[in-house]
């Protein structure tokens, strides 16, 4: 299965694994599964970071390559397929890093691991 990390589950995966549900893990785990991160996660956490809205042990430009390095996860770039996806989604989720999220996942037919339960409105299929 393909999957497509929300930007929560990465940071998780890193500083908190507690917060994510066993079956969550279990299918980070498999080794059957590939894993992919949108190149907006980093962007969302190098805000957040500067905000100071979330904590890091590493700077984004060290950490990110590590982890995706470590647990086998590749990037995924921004695509204007995308981009135009989020022209009509419904606006039921407003965070702009998880509508693209959303739009890659619809337009490649990935799984999305998330614990946003706001996923579910957008016809993806969620891991949690």
């Amino acid at each position: 299965m393909k999957i497509l990390l929300d930007t929560n589950i990465f940071i998780w995966s890193i500083i908190n694994q507690s917060a994510i549900s066993p079956s969550a893990i279990q299918a980070f785990d498999d080794p059957k599964n590939k894993l992919f991160l949108s190149i907006a996660s980093p962007w969302e956490m190098a805000i957040k970071s500067q905000s100071g809205k979330l904590i890091l042990p590493e700077s984004v430009k060290t950490l990110v390559p590590k982890q995706l390095s470590a647990n086998g996860i590749k990037i995924l770039p921004v695509r204007l397929e995308y981009i135009s996806l989020i022209e009509t989604l419904p606006a039921i989720h407003r965070d702009p890093f998880d509508r693209i999220i959303i739009a890659t996942a619809l337009t490649k037919n990935f799984a999305v691991m998330s614990s946003d339960e706001v996923f579910d409105e957008y016809n993806v299929s969620r891991i949690w």
